[in-house]
């Protein structure tokens, strides 16, 4: 929806918040048309990561081509091992010694992303966790994702797991064009487990239609990992969205990037095989999204000057931070100035995502850029940021105000007792 930036800014009476570093709170991203290669949005898309339970798009396409030469059915019967009931959660808890069916392995792997699962199918399809270990290795070896390199079958944290987000983007392809007929496992929203409906972990795909798969991943150290398939406006779309610092963060930033991309007209000559994986050690990202993190990218009121841009206001605060950050992903190459920040609003409560610190000329190109896309933004001058101080401080009186008669209003009922 679009709003005039004089009625977000001359309504909305803005509060001071904590100002964050400008680091960013997103990993690799990537998005490309799965049916040319063409990269549409890349960044950092060679960089080592770890995968968590991305890996398990590995561990399906093994079992997809155990199912192809024959060797098993989706109806033969597993063995769950002590090993593979123990994993930790998430897990659909079958017990030790049970059986189960290909099918609903596949199921609890790819919908509910079960861990004993994974265990279960390594086991039966590799020997031995290190033996489907092994496979995994000789398949990625074999698409070329080099960057890439497996311990286990589920991603449970390993320090030798790593991926690279185009190394996840070349498995995704690789499945989906090899195996179509298996894409169900990856669009479902549920399934059934006894009496129990358990709901499928990947929200974006359940909200919305356009939107058919394919898995989450989320550990202390890798942060919330995301791949999705899509199809915007005719456009056959693959993202992979590494290291966000929240899930909801990490859903609303796929969705930008994938409307954009599907509704821009930009073309592009790098391809996703061209994309090159670099070596490294992959970041560890538990103080920042397990020990007292910092999700939203807020912004310091007093440091709103210059030109700048609006790029909405929003219900939620992950929205907007998703929001100001995809926008300034996919527009950097206008970029050379302007300060990022999200700032809440009082009355009434609402999210705005905004840059300021900048130039007319590129407040200007910027929102040119952006709503030739479709994409909200208005350009704000400096008498715009020069009356947030004085609506900060009308905003304090009113607060001192209200304040000042609630006090009284309890001491007259003090006294009338």
């Amino acid at each position: 929806m679009k709003i005039a930036w004089p009625k977000i800014f001359l309504i909305l009476t803005l509060i001071l918040v904590p100002t964050t570093t400008a680091k960013a709170a997103f990993g690799p991203s990537l998005v490309f048309d799965a049916n040319t290669g063409e990269v549409l949005v890349a960044d950092r898309a060679g960089m080592p990561w770890h995968p968590a339970s991305l890996t398990k798009l590995m561990t399906a396409y093994v079992t997809f081509q155990a199912l192809q030469s024959g060797r098993i059915t989706l109806q033969t019967k597993l063995l769950v091992s002590k090993h593979a009931a123990s994993r930790p959660p998430s897990k659909i808890g079958v017990k030790a010694g049970s059986r189960v069916t290909v099918d609903f392995a596949l199921k609890a792997l790819l919908i509910h992303s079960a861990n004993d699962m994974a265990a279960t199918l390594a086991e039966n399809l590799g020997g031995s966790i290190a033996g489907f270990a092994a496979k995994m290795n000789a398949q990625a070896r074999r698409l070329g994702m080099n960057g890439t390199n497996f311990v286990n079958p589920h991603g449970l944290h390993d320090k030798n797991q790593v991926t690279t987000a185009r190394d996840l983007g070349v498995l995704a392809t690789t499945i989906l064009l090899e195996f179509p007929q298996y894409r169900r496992y990856f669009s479902a929203h549920s399934m059934k487990v006894g009496k129990r409906t358990i709901k499928s972990r990947n929200k974006l795909a359940i909200k919305y239609d356009w939107v058919d798969g394919m898995k989450t991943g989320y550990l202390c150290t890798s942060g919330y990992n995301l791949i999705t398939s899509a199809t915007v406006n005719g456009k056959r779309l693959i993202s992979v969205t590494l290291g966000a610092r929240s899930g909801k963060g990490r859903n609303e930033f796929t969705r930008v990037l994938l409307e954009w991309s599907g509704n821009s007209a930009s073309r592009s000559s790098l391809r996703l095989a061209r994309i090159r994986d670099l070596k490294g050690t992959p970041p560890n990202l538990r103080a920042s999204v397990c020990k007292r993190p910092q999700r939203i990218l807020w912004g310091n009121l007093k440091e709103l000057n210059g030109w700048g841009v609006s790029l909405g206001q929003y219900k939620s605060a992950y929205t907007a931070d998703a929001v100001l950050q995809a926008r300034v992903l996919i527009s950097r190459r206008f970029l050379s100035t302007g300060k990022l920040g999200v700032y809440r609003s009082l009355e009434p409560r609402k999210y705005v995502a905004m840059l300021s610190q900048m130039r007319q000329k590129e407040s200007l190109t910027l929102c040119n850029y952006l709503r030739r896309s479709n994409a909200y933004c208005e350009v704000l001058t400096p008498q715009s940021m020069a009356s947030f101080e004085q609506q900060r401080e009308q905003a304090k009186l009113r607060k001192g105000k209200r304040a000042k008669r609630a006090e009284n209003k309890s001491r007259k009922k003090l006294i009338a007792r």
